[in-house]
């Protein structure tokens, strides 16, 4: 029981101490674009391009269908670059607390087309993010018309992978690589 007890004083003061301090841990602001270990143009090459696969939806039927990627025109205040480094945010909460977060985005624009004709060069744009200073994961998120929007991940592989196709409450898996 004493343990227990030892264990809540101590998170109570560390929490306090954040409260009254919200800038406890957060570092010297972050990185540079110096420690990232990898370069925009590594980006461009493992997810812009043209991608194949299979949709299938929650009935077991099939399509194949073809995904192009390109890059869009940044926006916002880091135009024409890649890089984010360490946005301050504030935490409702706290008075004032800033996270930091590495990261990398990519705005990217493209088509999306299926044999069935469903989709026939239907035009969809998002972004590809990385998180942190390695190229080794990454969300692709992307949004058309009528409420759709296709999700990817990317785990290191130099492509993308584990794809979803959402329209309304209707959800499609994807499989795909990218075409050579």
């Amino acid at each position: 029981m004493k343990m227990i007890g030892k264990w809540s004083s101590m998170m109570l003061v560390a929490v306090l101490a954040f409260a009254l301090n919200p800038y406890i841990g957060c570092g010297d602001g972050g990185t540079t674009a110096t420690e990232y270990e990898f370069e925009g143009a590594d980006v461009k090459n493992a997810i812009l391009g043209t991608y194949e696969g299979e949709l299938e939806n929650a009935s077991g039927e099939k399509v194949k269908f073809t995904l192009k990627l390109e890059q869009a025109e940044a926006t916002g205040e880091k135009e024409g670059t890649l890089r984010i480094n360490c946005d301050q945010r504030v935490v409702s909460w706290l008075p004032v607390a800033y996270a930091c977060i590495d990261s990398t985005l990519l705005n990217v624009k493209g088509t999306f087309s299926t044999d069935d004709k469903t989709y026939e060069n239907f035009a969809i744009k998002g972004t590809f993010m990385v998180i942190g200073t390695k190229f080794d994961n990454g969300e692709l998120n992307l949004t058309g018309a009528d409420s759709v929007r296709i999700f990817a991940s990317y785990d290191g592989t130099k492509q993308l992978n584990n794809g979803k196709l959402r329209k309304g409450t209707e959800s499609s898996t994807m499989s795909l690589s990218k075409a050579q």
